[in-house]
């Protein structure tokens, strides 16, 4: 193999290409083998999650964690595998709160429920 970089190599700033499906397009992979499907797939999943987290946050709209307010974040039931919207007043957990379970469910609603929890929370969804 020729390239200068190797699996090892690949970084976070390789996430800078749009997010695709197609090993040729990413640098530095000119092999197609398990070990390489195996690192694009990683930073394709990094990728998803860093998309849906700025979405999650752009619609937050800078609201900041506020002591002894309702603050509201998207949860998860792994179990059940479903969104949880949880609200809390002392507790600082999370990056992301909204102000209100209104602007949660807006959020929510135009994101998409199974794009938050497949590529945010990494929950494979079972769709048949």
């Amino acid at each position: 193999m020729n390239n200068e970089k190797t699996k090892k190599q690949l970084s976070e700033d390789d996430l800078i290409r749009p997010c695709t499906e197609d090993i040729w397009s990413f640098p530095y992979i000119e092999e197609d083998n398990a070990e390489n499907r195996e690192a694009v797939q990683s930073i394709l999943k990094r990728q998803k999650h860093d998309e849906v987290q700025a979405e999650l946050e752009r619609l937050a709209g800078g609201y900041e964690f506020t002591l002894a307010k309702r603050n509201w974040y998207v949860d998860t039931d792994v179990a059940l595998r479903r969104i949880r919207k949880s609200c809390t007043l002392n507790f600082k957990g999370n990056d992301i709160y909204f102000a209100s379970k209104n602007d949660l469910d807006k959020a929510i609603s135009e994101i998409g429920e199974e794009r938050i929890l497949k590529d945010y929370f990494g929950i494979e969804l079972n769709n048949a």
